[in-house]
């Protein structure tokens, strides 16, 4: 296959062809060796390496299905390994980053509570504080804020790849996006036993305490923390659907429970997707729909 001007027009379907073609070839050679060596075809993986491999699979796996001629091709960025310098969950499974200058440098809690319109956050802070056994005079110390930051993690399959990162937002709310831009994680918090309970939660936030290079800070507060808004499990997959379904955790008088915990708790970005019910709401669109249903699927 070459590339010329006459076959420009067909060479993105030449080379669709050709890695079809590939993997084709490669599938029929493991299924023949299996058979030939009488071995079993279910759950088999195979750890084909020790160290750390950091390129994203799907490049590497382009990189040799390409025909030799091709040696330059547009792709993602490659992949930038957070476990070497950023921040590491209790387990260093998890990896965090955050950019080194924040959205906003410094910010009040009651600046927070008004771009965020989330009422009980300097409430919440408080707590966090409480429980960190920090001398509470930190509530008043000023706030750095960030609106994204990436998680990395390895891979399931092979647990010395490093996957890429992906990005967890929390965006205030705006014109675009009137009740702000916030993803979904899946956090593992630690309970007075000592035990780890997974929860699902929505981040809404993310600040550190602002604090000089000459100021002893406690260790609690050495690090990122976020703002997240509680989902309480409310039954578990069934035969159609196959998904769990998630209900936001409200308080007596009526407002969403939330709760300050560590940038570190969180293990994993999760997708939900909310329960329409038997008629779509025509006011809800892609950037309402996770904010106005309360129950949702995981």
């Amino acid at each position: 296959m070459e590339r010329t001007n006459h076959q420009k027009k067909d060479f993105i379907y030449q080379v669709v062809r050709h890695l079809n073609r590939e993997e084709i070839i490669c599938h029929f050679d493991l299924y023949s060796l299996f058979r030939h060596k009488q071995l079993s075809l279910s759950r088999i993986i195979i750890a084909e390496f020790d160290a750390v491999v950091e390129r994203d699979p799907m490049l590497a796996w382009i990189s040799r299905a390409l025909p030799g001629e091709e040696t330059r091709f547009n792709g993602p960025r490659p992949v930038r390994n957070h476990f070497l310098k950023g921040l590491l969950s209790h387990n260093a499974t998890t990896a965090f980053h955050v950019t080194v200058e924040p959205n906003h440098r410094r910010k009040s809690t009651d600046d927070i509570t008004a771009m965020y319109k989330i009422p009980d956050f300097g409430v919440a802070f408080l707590q966090c504080l409480q429980r960190q056994g920090v001398n509470p005079q930190w509530g008043r110390a000023p706030l750095r804020v960030w609106y994204k930051f990436r998680l990395q993690l390895y891979s399931i399959l092979h647990r010395g790849m490093v996957m890429p990162s992906q990005l967890v937002q929390a965006y205030p709310p705006s014109l675009e996006f009137p009740y702000g831009n916030c993803d979904t994680v899946l956090l593992s918090l630690i309970q007075p036993s000592g035990e780890y309970v997974d929860m699902v939660a929505q981040v809404r936030a993310v600040f550190q305490v602002f604090h000089r290079s000459d100021t002893a800070v406690p260790v609690s507060l050495s690090a990122p923390l976020v703002y997240v808004q509680l989902f309480d499990f409310v039954s578990p997959p069934d035969a159609d659907v196959a998904m769990w379904v998630v209900e936001r955790q409200f308080s007596q008088s009526g407002s969403q429970v939330g709760t300050i915990v560590a940038l570190t708790d969180i293990t994993h970005p999760i997708e939900l997707i909310p329960v329409y019910g038997k008629t779509l709401n025509p006011e809800v669109n892609s950037k309402t729909s996770l904010e106005v249903y309360n129950q949702l699927f995981e």
